[in-house]
């Protein structure tokens, strides 16, 4: 299956989640109008969903996601998170 999310964080940034899943996140497609440095860590939070069970819980997703070393700038991992429990509900 494939979906998507996007919201619009406090900040105003737009953060966009597209994912291919089955039971397990197969890949995971981040964008919106946030910045991060430095920016190719972008595809290090993508891989480290990638092989994630879709019911894997919230905390542990989490700690995937802070294991990469990278500064979201106008939008949090919290925002990812969000977006990829919407689609796969």
């Amino acid at each position: 299956m494939e979906g998507k999310a996007s919201r619009k964080n406090e900040g105003g940034k737009l953060v966009r989640v597209k994912v291919v899943y089955d039971d397990k996140i197969r890949k995971v497609e981040i964008t919106g109008d946030f910045f991060l440095e430095p920016p190719e860590s972008l595809k290090a939070l993508e891989k480290a969903l990638e092989g994630c069970s879709i019911k894997e819980n919230r905390d542990e997703m989490l700690k995937l996601l802070e294991e990469v070393d990278a500064e979201l700038i106008g939008f949090s991992r919290e925002d990812i998170i969000d977006c990829l429990e919407e689609v796969v509900r």
